[in-house]
């Protein structure tokens, strides 16, 4: 994740004024407390398929409704629902509309009396906050970390059966359980960084052997 704080900074430094460090730190931090609940691990080692709510991933609209039903500020509600799409026109904020919508609905709160949405519960309230923009900015790492788990899932695939017999097609338990020991050792962004190099996957086999002891 690129940290709002170093956002926040950058203000300061290039354009001389502060935006609400907290609102934006914790509307980053709060945005993604539902994942360990929608991708909750499966006996087979995989994780749990994310179903979707009002168009995105559902951990999104289900941490709005938390931090809603939780009592937290309504400006840092509309930073956190701004982590998958800001309001920079009409039609993004309707999609973040919606999805503040969708949560009140599951938190039980009026959207418009709490604050998160303007009178006429069709926009945010105005003039947006920058914060919003900030926590999107901060959500954006995905364009990496989501190829790059996928592609470092692929070459431990391969590192799995070259290594210790275990193809990921025939027993894909036993894959899945090595690929979960194996980053919760290492991050995949690791692996995927060792991938860049020449004989990356060389480096990846020598990582894996220091990580997983052979009987």
């Amino acid at each position: 994740m690129q940290q709002p704080s170093y956002h926040c900074r950058t203000y300061k430094d290039v354009f001389d004024y502060d935006v609400d460090y907290d609102t934006a730190m914790a509307g980053q931090a709060l945005h993604d407390i539902e994942k360990p609940y929608v991708f909750q691990w499966q006996k087979d080692g995989s994780s749990r398929k994310e179903y979707t709510l009002a168009g995105q991933g559902a951990h999104h609209v289900l941490s709005i409704a938390e931090s809603m039903y939780r009592g937290i500020p309504s400006e840092v509600v509309v930073a956190q629902a701004c982590a998958h799409g800001a309001p920079s026109n009409p039609k993004d904020e309707k999609d973040v509309v919606g999805w503040i919508k969708a949560a009140a609905l599951i938190a039980g709160k009026d959207p418009v009396r709490a604050g998160y949405l303007r009178k006429d519960g069709e926009g945010l309230p105005a003039p947006h906050k920058q914060e919003g923009y900030i926590v999107h900015l901060g959500d954006h790492d995905w364009v990496l970390t989501s190829p790059a788990s996928q592609k470092s899932i692929a070459i431990l695939k391969n590192t799995a059966s070259s290594l210790y017999g275990i193809h990921a097609d025939k027993n894909p338990e036993a894959f899945n359980r090595f690929r979960n020991y194996v980053g919760s050792q290492v991050s995949f962004m690791y692996i995927n960084h060792l991938s860049s190099f020449p004989h990356g996957e060389e480096q990846i086999e020598a990582l894996v052997r220091k990580i997983i002891i052979k009987d």
